[in-house]
């Protein structure tokens, strides 16, 4: 309960709690519309139920008992004592004086399958006698549900639909692995990309996320192993990649209620561990997380060997060897201010030589990450401790 607790405090599904609640507040009866995989899994939308709960403050939760008759009046039974005559009509249960001014939360999950035969009736019938009544003179009802239980005819002034959809971004699963901190074997730059790499895999799958961080240590291979065992039967169907939708397309709603598709920083997709296994796909999940850390923390040290190479040279001699040795690697020419690692460390290797040789093999360790990435090849785990090795000491001079 704790994890499912953790996830609906993140901001991205914590915005969906607080949307929910606001909608609510408004007067709107709510339909919380998540998939499958998260309805379907009672911990899960449980959590949801209790976090929504929390942030409405004044509400209740209803269980609705199929032994005292149909929905309603199983509903009535719930919200006042009243009700102990079955069976309750739906005008009344949402005019009672108990329930006017009052917010109920139902998640369907609880319900038994003849209610849940029952629920789209209801929820239309629940719209249909709402929408002539003042907000201020009845109660208002949230249902968490799955949308093959969601009426066509839903949606009006008296009740909202909201989708679990386009929710989840990277800082949200980056912040709940962070609060893990069981898995944490490794820190500094080799976390960092451990952590963008479980990302780019998962995606919007926390616990997903969780497994991974938990099973992989550091090698490709098991890493390999994770990802096959993962990967699940894709529907034949092409994600409809329309931005800004409040929803997932109809096309792809099967595979969002699985869990396979979702929006991801606006743009719709599948997740990355469930694609058929290619021989390129784990490679190119490694080269974006790896690229996204490491391209910018290679150019910080870039900058802190040109700063020592300058400090031992002097600007003039910098300057000479620019000009002399910038025709072999013509891309410091495109940028005077800009003296790239490639020809660092051919000025190094020709100024300094065996002068500095410590010097002379971080800059090429670090021109040798740099080709690989800008060639959207990842660095095997073995160069990437390596460079990171070879780059300590620049780190205690301060770069």
């Amino acid at each position: 309960m704790t994890i499912f607790a953790d996830i609906w405090r993140l901001p991205g599904p914590g915005g969906f709690v607080q949307e929910v609640a606001r909608l609510a507040r408004g007067g709107q009866h709510v339909l919380a519309i998540v998939p499958k995989y998260v309805a379907e899994e009672s911990e899960y939308s449980d959590a949801l139920a209790v976090a929504i709960l929390n942030e409405l403050g004044e509400s209740r939760r209803v269980f609705p008992n199929a032994k005292v008759g149909g929905l309603a009046g199983a509903f009535g039974f719930e919200v006042s004592d009243d009700f102990d005559r079955y069976p309750t009509t739906v005008p009344e249960l949402i005019n009672h004086v108990d329930v006017v001014g009052r917010t109920f939360v139902c998640n369907t999950r609880d319900l038994d399958p003849a209610h849940l035969a029952e629920l789209p009736t209801f929820l239309s019938r629940l719209d249909d006698e709402s929408r002539p009544v003042p907000r201020t003179d009845r109660g208002t009802m949230i249902f968490i549900l799955s949308s093959d239980l969601v009426p066509h005819d839903a949606e009006s002034v008296a009740t909202a639909r909201l989708w679990y959809w386009d929710r989840v971004a990277r800082w949200d699963v980056a912040a709940l692995l962070a609060s893990q901190t069981s898995w944490h074997r490794v820190s500094g730059v080799l976390g960092e990309v451990r952590l963008e790499t479980i990302i780019e895999i998962a995606r919007w799958d926390f616990i997903l996320a969780l497994d991974i961080a938990h099973e992989w240590t550091h090698d490709e291979f098991e890493l390999s192993v994770i990802l096959d065992r993962h990967a699940a039967n894709v529907p034949a169907s092409t994600v409809v990649r329309r931005t800004a939708q409040k929803e997932p397309p109809e096309l792809n709603l099967t595979a969002w209620d699985q869990g396979l598709v979702e929006a991801w920083h606006g743009e719709p997709g599948y997740k990355p561990a469930t694609l058929p296994s290619t021989d390129r796909r784990l490679e190119r999940l490694l080269w974006s997380a790896q690229a996204r850390v490491l391209l910018p923390w290679i150019e910080i040290r870039r900058v802190s060997i040109e700063r020592l190479v300058l400090e031992k040279l002097g600007s003039r001699r910098m300057e000479s060897a620019v000009r002399e040795l910038a025709t072999s690697y013509p891309g410091a020419e495109d940028d005077s201010t800009v003296v790239e690692i490639a020809l660092l460390a051919r000025i190094i290797a020709v100024r300094l030589g065996n002068a500095e040789p410590r010097l002379r093999t971080t800059a090429r360790v670090l021109r040798d990450a740099r080709n690989k990435l800008a060639h959207l090849t990842p660095l095997p785990s073995g160069h990437l401790d390596r460079m990171i090795s070879e780059c300590a000491w620049l780190d205690e001079v301060g770069g």
